[in-house]
């Protein structure tokens, strides 16, 4: 520990999160800390990241408890601990093989395994959070996951970006459903891309991709807008103002479990598909940046 962290730790006030939740857990010493000492992995994230805003003695929101709350999250790496990941793995599995097995014999399911090449930001977007820490979460156990939204609707990009809708729209309608969103043609006129009709639900599943084989990393990144005022409250820009720093989390390593559910040709078409997406067009924030570019590392275990 430097001295600038001792000297920081000294000066640091506990907060106790608002409400109820607040009786709980607190910060201290730069920590996120509830009853038993320090959160560490196994910690649910959705509570410290979703449910839980730190105020001071004023009731005045603290943007400085964000230092601790990110901290927290990439060391340890939002929550996640290898037997619970284990575990949640064996239900996925579970729960696939059930589904398949309802099908009785008229659905297959296919499993390929993805890993970053660098770093993924996926739902920075997302502002379900005080803190406006974008970061795609599974809903139950709070860690890192790739939604199968995005997935699909990566997928459907890549497919329509190849005139797979042109060329064989029965299949293409077939596999992600029907009607699709609208997009403009070259003579500005908004058309269906493939083809109109009574809606129809995609023949294949597409599940959040959910990090196996151990957890996934987690690290702190960070933006500098250069112009703050101009963006936030409409000032003209000049070199005058000052740059200010704001991280953010991501994924930097690890591998996640892309789960396909359908008919076998169907599923083979699609997951062939989302890995070419995943690797050519990126997934989730800032792909022009080198974000989101994931590589394909196997096939069904």
């Amino acid at each position: 520990m430097t001295r600038a962290d001792t000297t920081a730790r000294k000066k640091w006030p506990r907060r106790a999160a608002a409400g109820p939740i607040g009786n709980v857990l607190w910060t201290g010493d730069m920590l996120i800390r509830g009853y038993g000492g320090a959160l560490s992995a196994g910690a649910n994230p959705l509570v410290v990241l979703h449910r839980a805003a730190f105020v001071s003695g004023k009731g005045e929101f603290d943007t400085k408890t964000e230092a601790a709350v990110l901290r927290w999250a990439a060391d340890f790496g939002l929550g996640q601990e290898p037997n619970l990941l284990a575990v949640a793995a064996k239900r996925r599995d579970q729960a696939l093989d059930a589904l398949v097995n309802q099908g009785k014999g008229t659905l297959t399911r296919q499993r390929r395994k993805v890993t970053p090449q660098w770093r993924m930001a996926v739902g920075v977007g997302n502002r379900l959070n005080p803190y406006e820490i974008g970061l795609s979460l599974h809903g139950t156990y709070g860690w890192p996951v790739i939604p199968g939204s995005t997935l699909k609707g990566l997928t459907c990009a890549w497919a329509r970006g190849c005139d797979i809708d042109q060329d064989d729209p029965e299949r293409f309608g077939r596999i992600f459903g029907l009607p699709r969103v609208r997009i403009a043609t070259d003579n500005d006129e908004s058309s269906w891309s493939a083809g109109g009709g009574d809606a129809t639900q995609g023949s294949v599943m597409f599940f959040d991709a959910l990090p196996v084989g151990g957890p996934v990393s987690v690290t702190r990144d960070v933006v500098t807008p250069h112009q703050q005022p101009y963006y936030g409250r409409g000032q003209a820009p000049g070199e005058h103002h000052q740059p200010i720093p704001s991280e953010f989390l991501v994924v930097d390593g690890g591998t996640f479990a892309i789960d396909l559910v359908g008919p076998k040709n169907d599923v083979s078409d699609a997951m062939q598909w989302c890995l070419t997406a995943v690797d050519e067009l990126g997934v989730g924030a800032k792909t022009s940046a080198g974000y989101g570019y994931l590589t394909a590392m196997g096939g069904q275990p």
